[in-house]
This record gives structure tokens, sequence and C-alpha cells, in this order.
């Protein structure tokens, strides 16, 4: 009788765990997850995890969280359906996780300092020598001024660029250290050779910085800066590159760039009466100076139809803002110009029940499938609206406060998270966050995300109210805190007594020094302010406090004033939605 062989049992199969899942599992995952610090725990299990997130965990986090900023820290030569390319792989994606977070969290709590720019500025006494440092209010050109000195200020990644009258101002910032440049013409004079318009192109890496320069003596041009090998603080040497053809006896009112490969397109506003297309050819350096003829002309008849705004929204669509029954007009680019007939118009008597209206800001809204059919518009009627192509209606969502229907002068959207909205009086800016599928889609821990409030909006002066619903926002005075400032927000007839009416100013422009809006730029009469939410800058003694107001519920407001700076960050009261940063501290007594 034969003894049976023993036989071995197989092996236990072990248990799975994360860090032996595939990573088109880490991956779907990792969209779920919530916050960074999550992330950052997950990381902290294992090697392989560790890896993972490293290499891809957080460029999938910001790209699922961040979806409409996402595009815009990807290289310029990246597309982004090939992004696990090389270069894509050498971008810090943890640091923009990073920043975008911080961001968040500080919108949401009001957490900024704010202050005016005051650039120093070294004036040359002759021999190589120059005298101490004077402050840009001391060299503000005097005489007449065309717009009353308004400034016009662009950003792009670190660099800050202020057309103040007839003079170019450039800063550089770095490792909290601000480096300075003053651009002037000794041929140039106050008022009539004003700065009106000024974009700026990407960042080249020889050193100049390249600006198109529209001015009210008709000039536009294509101008390059140089930001090394010169003095800091002091004057800079600028050269023309390229000068745009206009039309005789027409002041540049506004002008927009889309860079595009080896040709940038340029429409510009010219007059009471042009929008003309320009095709920039690139200009190397030590080329001789470019004369760029006008690709193409749209006319409009001034006494009915005044252009005061353009913006590209796509390679072949331009948006309009004007005066008239049909304030804003979207029109085809084509190969020989524009389209005689807008692809669509939107009127003022379907938006608001009013015969005529202005739009003078106009912007285009991120879309995530590239889609050029949403853009932003600033109506006079005290509203900005977001319009669609695609549908019928004359517009598809409403961003106002329900304190005063005031003209709107500026806009900026960041992304899908949030549109700044500078508007003519009480040098205010408001911030409304989106709350739509596809925008904002991470959330601070502790907070919350409000709804967009249904049923019409109470707009005075504005005729028959809008059939849309609007978005609960807030705002803030670009001004001292005092206790008057913020009587016209529930008392608008007082609006005009002595001691108010001297702090007030449109916000002409706005900028952002990042496309998650860590640095804010606006540009008021004679002045510009900073509003820094990542607190990475340059602050002096004696920086302005703020007054603050939050708006949720139609005809509720509720008012804040800015504490002491070092109580950035601490825990506040709570405010009307999310938690307030503790430097804000409840105004009382201000509805008498």
């Amino acid at each position: 009788m034969s003894v049976p062989e023993e036989v071995t049992p197989p092996p236990k199969p072990s248990k799975p765990s994360l860090s032996t899942l595939p990573y088109d599992v880490l991956h779907a995952i990792i969209t779920h997850i919530p916050h960074a610090s999550s992330l950052a725990a997950l990381s902290a299990t294992s090697r392989n995890l560790n890896t993972f997130v490293s290499t891809s965990g957080w460029q999938i986090f910001l790209q699922s969280k961040f979806p409409s900023l996402y595009p815009s820290y990807l290289p310029p030569t990246t597309d982004s359906a090939k992004n696990n390319e090389p270069a894509a792989n050498k971008i810090s994606w943890i640091n923009h996780v990073q920043e975008l977070t911080l961001l968040s969290r500080n919108y949401d709590r009001r957490g900024f300092l704010a202050h005016e720019l005051e650039p120093e500025i070294l004036l040359p006494t002759g021999r190589g020598k120059f005298a101490r440092k004077q402050q840009w209010s001391a060299l503000r050109g005097k005489g007449s001024q065309t717009i009353g000195f308004a400034p016009v200020v662009d950003a792009a990644e670190g660099i800050l660029a202020v057309g103040g009258g007839h003079d170019i101002l450039l800063r550089r910032r770095g490792n909290k250290v601000e480096e300075w440049w003053l651009y002037g013409d000794k041929n140039f004079a106050a008022g009539k050779d004003d700065v009106t318009a000024l974009k700026l192109f990407r960042p080249s890496a020889d050193g100049e910085q390249r600006a198109l320069v529209g001015r009210a003596n008709q000039s536009l041009t294509c101008v390059a800066m140089r930001t090394s090998r010169v003095t800091s603080g002091g004057f800079g040497q600028s050269r023309t590159e390229a000068v745009l053809e206009t039309k005789p006896k027409c002041t540049v009112r506004d002008s927009t760039l889309l860079e595009r490969g080896d040709e940038s397109l340029v429409a510009s506003v010219l007059g009471n009466d042009f929008v003309t297309l320009h095709r920039l050819p690139s200009v190397q350096a030590g080329e001789k100076i470019k004369k760029v003829p006008i690709a193409g002309e749209l006319y409009f008849q001034g006494n009915e139809q005044q252009p005061w705004t353009a913006s590209f929204l796509s390679e072949t669509r331009l948006a309009i803002g004007m005066r008239g029954s049909h304030p804003a007009v979207v029109h085809t680019i084509t190969p020989t110009g524009f389209t005689a007939t807008p692809v669509r118009s939107f009127g003022a008597e379907e938006c608001f029940d009013l015969k005529v209206a202005s739009i003078k800001a106009i912007a285009p809204f991120p879309d995530l499938r590239g889609s050029p059919d949403l853009f932003l518009a600033g109506w006079s009627a005290g509203a900005t609206l977001l319009h669609d192509l695609r549908t019928p209606s004359p517009y598809a969502l409403l961003f106002a406060s329900p304190s005063m229907a005031v003209p709107v002068y500026s806009l900026l959207p960041l992304g899908r998270e949030r549109i700044l909205v500078g508007e003519a009086l009480h040098s205010l800016l408001k911030v409304f966050d989106i709350r739509m599928p596809g925008g904002r889609v991470y959330c601070t821990p502790g907070g919350s995300i409000p709804t967009p409030t249904d049923g019409p909006l109470d707009l005075p002066g504005a005729g028959q109210q809008p059939k849309k619903g609007w978005v609960p926002g807030w705002a803030t005075h670009l001004q001292p805190a005092r206790t008057n400032v913020a009587v016209h927000i529930l008392a608008p007839q007082r609006w005009g007594q002595r001691g108010v009416r001297a702090q007030e100013s449109p916000v002409y422009s706005l900028a952002a020094g990042s496309p998650g809006g860590g640095s804010v730029f606006a540009g008021l009469e004679g002045s510009v302010w900073e509003l820094d939410f990542k607190g990475e800058g340059v602050h002096k003694k004696g920086g302005r406090e703020c007054t603050m107001y939050e708006f949720e519920d139609r005809g509720y407001v509720k008012l804040w004033k800015q504490g002491a700076v070092e109580e950035i960050g601490e825990e506040g009261p709570r405010g009307l939605w999310g938690r307030l940063d503790g430097r804000w501290r409840e105004m009382e007594n201000e509805r008498d």
C-alpha cells in the first residue's frame, strides 16, 4: 500500500492594497480626493505611492480640482492633450497645487493685503550719477489729461506694466524684492501722448519685455523694453519694433492681443467709429521697424453706435462692446478681415428693457472644451452678464450686487473660479465666486459652497427686472477704512456729501499677476492698487486698511472693516458663508 504524497497547499493570496493598485485606478482615486492635505497623507503611506504622487498625482489633483486654471500652467508649446511629454513633467505641480489651494482659502476668507503702489525712480543728474529716489507721484505728468490720468495695467508671469499718463512703468518681482523701470520719451507730452492701451506679450528669454502700446496721439506700436543690464529703479531702454497703421485723427481707445505662433492678432478700437484688425508678424532683434497695415476694419456710425472695447474669443471670433441699441456684437474673423454681418448681437431691450446701453468691458469666458461661445460683458445698467452664443437666451447668468446699479468699467475672470468686476463709482471692486459644473471644484476645508439665488434681481434704474437669478459675492473699497466710506452703499442718496466724493474713482483697469489671482492690480484715477492674496509681496509700513461688504440674499448687505495686519490668517468671526479672516471686524451703526 502506497503512502500518498504530501501536497503543499497553495500560498494564500496577498490582500490588495493601495500601493499595489494599477496606475489607472490610482488616477481615478485621486480625482475624488477632496483636499491637498489628504493627497499628501496618501503619499506618505508607502514608497510606491510617494513616487506616483510625486510624478503624476499632484498634476492629476490640479487638473481635477482646478480644471479651468490647469491649462494656464502648461508650457506654451505643450498641448493639453500631450501633457505627459517631458516638457510638462518638468513642471513643479506640487508648487502650483500649494499656490491654488492657498488662494482658494484666502479668497474664501477675504484674506488679502491691499496697498497703493508708489514706485521710486532714480533721477539722473549727469556724469553717470543719480539723485535720490523720487516717488512716482512726483513724476506724474502735469497738464491736461485726455482721460484724467486713468492708469492702464497689464501683468504676466511676475511682470507688471503700468501706463500712467505718457510714461510706462515696469515692475519685476522676485524673492520679495521689487525692481522698477520707467520708460519715457522726451518728445511725449502729458495729455496728448497718454497711454490708452497696453498689452504684454509673453516674456522672452532675451531680457526684454515686449508690449503693444496704444496712445491718445493715434499711435499704435509694438515696443521692446529692456529689464536687464540697466539700473534698476531708474530709466529703462526701449525700442520700437513695429508700427501698426491707424486712422487719421482717431485716438486708440482700446487694443487687444492674441498671440499665436509666428503671427499675432491685434484688434483695436480707433476713435468713435472704427474697429481694426492687424496681423503682427514676429520681430527678431536687430530687424528694421516693421510697418503693419490694417488687415480688416469695421465702421460704425458714431451717432448710433460707438465702439468702446474689443476682445478675442478665438482666432476666428471677436466680441465688441459699444454704446447703442445692441451694445454687444460678435464678428467672425476671416483671412481678409471681418464679416460684414455679426454672428450674434445682444440688445439692450432684451437684456434690460432699455433703448440704449453701453458696454465698456468685455472678456472671454474660459470653456473647458475650448469653445469660443461664452463671454462676459459689463453693462452700464449695473450688471455683468454671461452671454452664450449657443442659446437663444439673451444671457445665461447675471452678476450684480443688490445695493445699487453702477456701470461696469473693467472685468477680470480668473478661470471659471471667480470674476472680478471694477465699477464706475466708489473705487469699488467686486468679487463673484462662480458655482457651476466644470468651474470651481475645490472647496476650502471647513468651507461651504453657496448656490446662486433664484428669482429676479432688483436693479434700480435698470428698467424691467432681469429674468435670471444672481450669484452671491463680496466687494471691497480700494481706499482707507473710514466710517463714512460705506455710507453710499446703504444710503445712496448721501454719497455726494463732503468727505466722501474725494475718495471716489472708477476702477478703470484690472490685471492679475498669475492665473489664480495671487496678485490683482487695479488702475484708479491717478493711482494703482495691488491686492495681494498670497502675502508674498513687498509691503511697506502704513499700508491701507479696506472696507468690505458681502451680499448673499437680495437686499441684505453686511459691512466689515480690516483690522491689524498681524491678525491675517487667524480664525475670525462667522461670515455669511464660510469663515472670514481674523482681520475683519463688523462695522456697526452704518445703517443710521
